[in-house]
C-alpha cells in the first residue's frame, strides 16, 4: 500500500508504518476498558456510573483512535504510481504524534487514583498545520473528508452503543444523564453540519477540479467537524464533560489556531521536531 503512496521514498513509507504500527495496541486496550464496564453493568453498576468511572481511560484512548482514523484516511487518498504530497505527509506525521501520549495516558487513567493533569480537558483534535502560502492539496482535502465521514460513523456507533446500556437499565437514569446526552447529539449535529456544508462545497466532482479559496474553505470546516467528532468520542463515557462549566472557568476553544508548517524531510525521522511543534500547542496543564 505505501509503495504506490511515497514512490521511491521508503523512508517516509516506513515512517508512517512504524508509527501505525505503534498504534495496534489501540484495539486491545479498548476492548479490555468495554469488557470492564460490561463486567461492572452486569453486576449491577448503572451504565452511566459503570463509564464514568472507567471515563478517562476510554477518552484517551478513543482519542488516540480518532487520530489514527484520520492519518489512515489521508495517505490512503493518493492513485497508483502518485506520491503523497508534502502538506499530506506533514500534517499525518503531526497527528501520527499524539498517539502514543494519548495511549499511554489511557492506561495511567485505569488507575482508581489517576487524577487529570498535563492535559486541557476536553481534549482538542489535532494539531492543524497550515502551509506558509496557504495551498492546500485536493489529497490532503480528500483525506480530511473521508477522514470526518469515518470518525462520524464510528462515534455514532458507541453513541448508539451507550444509550442502549442507559434504555436496558432497570435503574432510571438522573437529569444530568438526559443533559449529557442531548449535549451529546446537539455537537454531532454541529459536526455534522460542517461536514455536509464541505461536502456540498466540494461536490460530487474531484476536488482537483476545486479551486484553491474553496478548498481551503471547505477544509476548516471539515477541521470544525472534525473537532465536535473528537470531542465527542471522549465526552460520550464522561457524562457531564459538556454540560458542567471548566474548572477554569470557560470551554476551551474549539479548535487551536493552524500552525505553519515547517517542511519535514522525508529521509529523516521526524518525530522529535513534530513533537515540538504538534503536542505543545494543546498539551497544556489544565
Amino acid at each position: 500500500m505505501f509503495k504506490n503512496f511515497f514512490g521511491a521514498n521508503n523512508t517516509a513509507a516506513n515512517t508512517l508504518q512504524g508509527y501505525l504500527r505503534a498504534s495496534n495496541q489501540i484495539e486491545a486496550i479498548n476492548q479490555q476498558l468495554e469488557d470492564a464496564v460490561n463486567t461492572a453493568i452486569s453486576h449491577g453498576t448503572a451504565p452511566w456510573d459503570a463509564y464514568a468511572t472507567l471515563g478517562y481511560a476510554l477518552a484517551f484512548v478513543r482519542a488516540c483512535r480518532c487520530h489514527v482514523i484520520v492519518v489512515q484516511a489521508i495517505i490512503q487518498v493518493p492513485p497508483p504510481n502518485t506520491s503523497l504530497p508534502q502538506d499530506a505527509y506533514n500534517q499525518a506525521i503531526a497527528l501520527c504524534a499524539a498517539f502514543e501520549p494519548l495511549l499511554e495516558e489511557s492506561i495511567k487513567a485505569q488507575d482508581p487514583r489517576y487524577r487529570l493533569s498535563g492535559f486541557a480537558w476536553p481534549l482538542q483534535f489535532g494539531p492543524r498545520l497550515r502551509e506558509s502560502n496557504d495551498h492546500i492539496s485536493p489529497q490532503l482535502a480528500q483525506g480530511l473528508r473521508n477522514g470526518a465521514q469515518q470518525l462520524q460513523e464510528w462515534v455514532n456507533g458507541f453513541i448508539a452503543t451507550y444509550e442502549l446500556a442507559i434504555n436496558a437499565s432497570p435503574t432510571h437514569p438522573p437529569a444530568l444523564i438526559a443533559q449529557h446526552l442531548e449535549a451529546i447529539h446537539r455537537e454531532m449535529q454541529l459536526g455534522m453540519f460542517h461536514f455536509q456544508t464541505a461536502v456540498d462545497m466540494l461536490g460530487a466532482l474531484s476536488v482537483t477540479q476545486v479551486a484553491q479559496p474553496m478548498l481551503l474553505q471547505a477544509s476548516g470546516l471539515l477541521w470544525e467537524a472534525l473537532s465536535s467528532f473528537f470531542t465527542v468520542s471522549q465526552c460520550v463515557a464522561y457524562p457531564g464533560t459538556l454540560t458542567q462549566p471548566q474548572a477554569s472557568g470557560h470551554r476551551p476553544d474549539r479548535e487551536p489556531p493552524p500552525q505553519h508548517a515547517r517542511p519535514i524531510p522525508a529521509n529523516t525521522v521526524p518525530a522529535g521536531a513534530v513533537s515540538a511543534t504538534s503536542c505543545s500547542s494543546w498539551r497544556q496543564d489544565c
